[in-house]
């Protein structure tokens, strides 16, 4: 939690990626900690849907839930771009 706290400041985007479920997940987690403490900073959890993934790639399912270097860079430069 201390990382978290250190992190915890206006103008910081923090963003969890996991290679599971968002729902009961560690972002979630996250956020939990978070407003318990007092959020200032923006948190974007990036995870599966709790949903049924059609049988694909490892790469393909990645790709469906927004798990690609490229979407990351995507949503770091659309909170930026807000500043």
């Amino acid at each position: 939690t201390a990382l978290l706290d250190t992190l915890n400041r206006p103008g910081q985007l923090l963003i969890t990626l996991e290679d599971n479920v968002r729902a009961g997940g560690f972002g979630e987690s996250v956020l939990a900690y978070l407003n318990r403490v007092g959020m200032h900073c923006s948190v974007e959890v990036l995870a599966h849907e709790t949903k049924f993934i059609e049988d694909m790639s490892v790469d393909g399912a990645l790709q469906a839930s927004g798990l690609t270097a490229e979407h990351i860079n995507e949503v770091i430069a659309q909170f930026y771009s807000k500043k």
